[in-house]
């Protein structure tokens, strides 16, 4: 079977997403998947992570993601994909170039809405899993890997403006939905940055389930030092601290990502 694309979906910034698609990666390639990782905002902060800041800055565009989606080069995902250290994933790099494609009114690009989906048609008979990356907007570099996946998620930490961002993000994925990708489904809701001893979160995280039901993952994303640091290290902690509770959090919401999208390919097949 090809993989799977999966996208995240969220305006709110700063809410743990490209750690969370950093440490996902590795969780999955420890499992024994082949992961791609495509970075889809403009600051690189996953390429960053996988190739250091200082070989990100001195990135040529040509060898970047815009070479999948711009008329002035002809990249492939083949060409363009890298090592990143961590056995088992790649990554197709971001750039700053990718600001200009940043349109407020997706729909209306044209052929730019499909260049990331016919990219990767034949990616997926090379990886298990392709994640990713996205800016905190819904705009043009939201709306490309949301036409071109199978699932979304939406990151979320349980506070009050990330909370009121999902409104938002559900209204995204039915308009990309309607207009391009019937079959893109919102997979889950993570809660990240999670802290269950501060009484705001744990009366955020109840709201939010009250309202979205089995939407939000079961298991979530602790608050941990350890996050930051992986950052610094450049490993994913399902290699840097495997044993970490940090690390036992990412595998367990990997998981559930998994069976998730398992039980939506399953159920795609039976209706087939």
């Amino acid at each position: 079977m090809d993989g799977f694309v999966l996208t995240a979906c969220q305006r709110k910034g700063g809410v743990g997403r490209s750690t969370l698609l950093y440490n996902v990666a590795g969780s999955m390639a420890k499992r024994g998947l082949r992961v791609l990782l495509v970075d889809l905002d403009p600051q690189a902060s996953i390429t960053q992570i996988c190739l250091s800041p200082e070989s990100t800055d001195s990135l040529p565009v040509a060898r970047s993601i815009v070479s999948l989606i711009s008329d002035d080069y002809f990249g492939t995902v083949q060409s363009l994909a890298q090592p990143t250290g961590i056995p088992g994933v790649d990554l197709v790099p971001g750039s700053n170039a990718l600001a200009r494609f940043n349109f407020p009114e997706p729909e209306k690009t044209g052929p730019l809405q499909d260049t990331l989906r016919d990219a990767l048609v034949d990616a997926r008979r090379h990886y298990d899993a392709i994640l990713c990356d996205t800016p905190p907007s819904l705009e043009t570099l939201a709306w490309l890997p949301a036409v071109a996946a199978d699932v979304a998620i939406t990151p979320t930490p349980p506070e009050a403006l990330a909370v009121q961002e999902l409104v938002h993000a559900a209204r995204f994925l039915e308009r990309v939905r309607w207009s391009k990708n019937p079959r893109l489904v919102w997979a889950g809701v993570v809660l990240t940055m999670y802290q269950p001893r501060l009484s705001i979160h744990e009366a955020f995280t109840k709201s939010m389930r009250d309202a979205y039901g089995d939407l939000v993952l079961s298991n979530a994303i602790p608050y941990n030092v350890a996050f930051k640091e992986c950052v610094v290290a450049r490993q994913p902690l399902a290699f840097w601290k495997p044993k970490s509770a940090a690390a036992k959090a990412i595998d367990a919401v990997s998981g559930e990502i998994l069976d998730r999208v398992a039980k939506l390919r399953g159920r795609g097949q039976e209706a087939a």
